[in-house]
């Protein structure tokens, strides 16, 4: 990703991760509805750093956070929170970068956006191999479709069978399923790697 976007040999965020998790801490004192709840726990607002971490890595940003406000909307102390929760999330976000900080999943993002303006030029490649991206985040999940769409690649997806009964799949294989629903423009195919019989 942070070759798409015109990086050097080294990527930023990691660098940011203090300074995300500080505005985080300070994004939970701002809303009484989580300090109220968090204050009862040791370094509780440190609780909600992972949370949010999650949540934009998921994807979620303004207009996400505006839909689940309208949705949670004059609902009860739980539904408060949660927008709450929310808010944290898009103003920690919004204040890293005023510090010029960004987070490393935001480079998939950005990756993704440069790949959908200029296709395979923005990172050309003969080859391309993926590998372990069947729980991907949606930002990440982004990258992926952008990478396969921009290089009208062959997406091969590795569903393993049950490991105590390899006659059948896999319950965990029901992650990939959002994935392939995404990557449907591209060709999709699956992997059976059963030995035949």
């Amino acid at each position: 990703a942070w070759e798409i976007v015109g990086g050097g040999s080294a990527s930023p965020g990691a660098e940011h991760d203090p300074y995300f998790a500080l505005l985080v801490r300070r994004q939970v004192a701002a809303h009484p509805e989580l300090g109220a709840l968090l204050g009862r726990f040791e370094d509780g607002a440190g609780l909600a750093v992972g949370t949010i971490r999650d949540l934009l890595s998921a994807g979620l940003g303004p207009a996400e956070a505006k839909r689940a406000e309208r949705l949670l909307a004059g609902g009860d102390e739980a539904a408060r929170r949660g927008v709450a929760v929310v808010q944290v999330a898009v103003a920690s976000r919004a204040a890293l970068a005023r510090l010029g900080g960004a987070r490393q999943e935001e480079l998939l993002d950005r990756a993704a956006a440069q790949l959908a303006l200029r296709g395979a030029a923005a990172w050309p490649a003969s080859a391309l191999l993926v590998h372990g991206f069947a729980e991907a985040t949606g930002l990440a999940s982004r990258l992926l479709v952008a990478l396969v769409t921009s290089h009208r690649a062959t997406f091969y997806l590795d569903e393993p069978p049950d490991p105590t009964d390899t006659a059948h799949a896999d319950a965990g294989a029901v992650f990939a399923t959002r994935l392939r629903e995404r990557l449907a423009p591209a060709v999709v195919e699956l992997v059976d790697p059963r030995p035949a019989p």
